[in-house]
């Protein structure tokens, strides 16, 4: 279970003498427990990981899927930094986010906070893949401005995540997951999205793209297209017989030495600096 302090709600696999720290967001109807198996793995690798869990998921679902404005998500996400950078003195700091998560990391490199070591984006939810009709398209708009808080049903299935039969009857049992997103968030990720298009030139710091070959939720194409207006350093990987939550599949560990990978050799071009004013 997540752990709260000073308003936030997050869980934390700390380490000591950490060679650098992961700050983590999870995406739609997921949840801090999504992180574990990165957790792990990062863990016996000497990286620390702090997860932040999201108004209106996991616990905190108490309104499924809403929150106020991607202001709410960028505010909790740097007291989690700030959290980590005091537990973690001249540890540099990564940002990792996966689907909607990775939306949010973005967006908060562009809107609110780009002093990091780098990004790690995973599966990021540029353009939706998912089969909704333009009725219900529609009805989520209106609902965006006389009822922002009312959730609608999101129509994907955990067997369109992970190939993984045990992670499966996990996602399964567990009631912190939900298939949940309100109107208001909703419109807010499609405003977001379109704003990625025009402002991504601005992000100067390392990033690593992640992107399955199989993903029913989210176009891949439109994740390329974000992936090509970087301008600084950047990575992508595309990896074959993948459903859309790469840290939760069947081969993560291959994915999970990936990021370590990337990590470190980022960390050593950034001096070990905490927070790296990247330049170009």
């Amino acid at each position: 279970m997540p752990e709260e302090k000073n308003g936030i709600y997050f869980r934390k696999w700390g380490v000591k003498k950490s060679k650098a720290v992961i700050i983590a967001v999870h995406g739609m109807g997921a949840h801090t427990d999504r992180w574990k198996f990165l957790a792990e793995f990062m863990n016996a690798k000497k990286i620390a990981v702090y997860a932040i869990e999201l108004k209106g998921y996991g616990v905190l679902a108490q309104e499924p899927g809403y929150a106020k404005s991607f202001k709410v998500y960028y505010r909790d996400i740097a007291a989690l930094k700030a959290m980590a950078i005091s537990e973690n003195p001249n540890a540099p700091v990564f940002i990792i986010g996966e689907s909607m998560g990775g939306l949010i990391a973005h967006m908060n490199l562009i809107e609110y906070d780009q002093n990091y070591s780098g990004v790690i984006e995973v599966s990021p939810a540029y353009m939706d893949n998912m089969k909704m009709s333009l009725g219900y398209r529609l009805n989520i708009f209106l609902n965006s401005v006389i009822n922002p808080k009312r959730p609608f049903a999101m129509p994907f299935k955990s067997e369109e995540l992970t190939h993984d039969k045990a992670v499966l009857q996990w996602l399964k049992k567990e009631k912190k997951e939900h298939r949940f997103a309100a109107a208001g968030p909703l419109k807010e990720i499609l405003l977001k999205q379109i704003k990625a298009g025009f402002k991504t030139g601005s992000i100067k710091i390392p990033a690593l793209f992640l992107i399955a070959d199989q993903d029913y939720l989210i176009n891949t194409k439109s994740m390329e297209s974000i992936f090509g207006k970087i301008k600084s350093e950047k990575r992508l990987i595309k990896y074959e017989n993948t459903f859309h939550a790469l840290t939760i599949e069947k081969d993560r560990k291959r994915i999970f030495a990936d990021i370590h990978k990337w990590i470190t050799e980022t960390a050593k071009k950034s001096g070990g600096i905490q927070n790296t004013k990247w330049k170009n």
